[in-house]
């Protein structure tokens, strides 16, 4: 079976709406992701599919056992190639492994490709924070300084400030993967309506 995300048919809406902003996106090449699907689309015998989401970020990663490998990291950036055309990232230490692919939105520019690292803190994230700017200023009067314009980092730093509490600071869809290399803790997250499934 192809890997593809069949949408029921309550989030076709969701999803059309979703493909519009990308029409909009800075980006002119934007304009020509609205219209593709991605190839052999999954549908349940008598049933046709409602709508196929082909171009969302792809998150995935290891944690325990033996130390990632980092071809197995990679494999699993490339089977996710589908999810993402603007760039793949991975990165690992002896106990966690992060792979990514990219759909560039909000911040464009290769500084903010995946995964993002502050300190002892790492992530790998898809969806979007809505209320990015306001966290970001929020975040600057505390000190925190920021090298992207993405709401990526303003994510990372969130939960190096506020940890598990910045999920009540954001507002957003998303799901994201956060590892602390020190603490060696590992947090899983997704958005309270599950937007962005998380799956382990």
């Amino acid at each position: 079976m192809a890997d593809i995300d069949v949408v029921a048919e309550e989030d076709v809406g969701r999803v059309e709406h979703e493909h519009a902003l990308l029409d909009h996106a800075p980006n002119p090449a934007r304009a020509e992701l609205g219209g593709l699907e991605a190839p052999g689309s999954v549908a349940v015998p008598g049933h046709r599919a409602k709508a196929i989401l082909s171009l969302v970020c792809g998150i995935g990663g290891v944690v325990g056992g033996p130390p990632p490998d980092r071809a197995v990291l990679a494999r699993m950036a490339e089977l996710m190639e589908h999810r993402g055309p603007d760039g793949e990232g991975i990165w690992h230490d002896d106990v966690a492994g992060f792979a990514f692919r990219r759909l560039a939105i909000i911040d464009l520019d290769e500084r903010s490709n995946q995964p993002l690292h502050f300190g002892p803190w790492h992530l790998v994230f898809n969806g979007e924070i809505y209320d990015y700017k306001e966290r970001r200023a929020e975040l600057e009067s505390l000190g925190h300084t920021f090298v992207t314009e993405g709401d990526g980092e303003v994510l990372l730093h969130a939960w190096a400030q506020w940890g598990e509490q910045a999920l009540n600071r954001i507002n957003g869809m998303f799901a994201f993967a956060i590892w602390h290399d020190e603490r060696r803790e590992l947090y899983l997250c997704s958005d309270p309506f599950g937007e962005k499934p998380v799956y382990w």
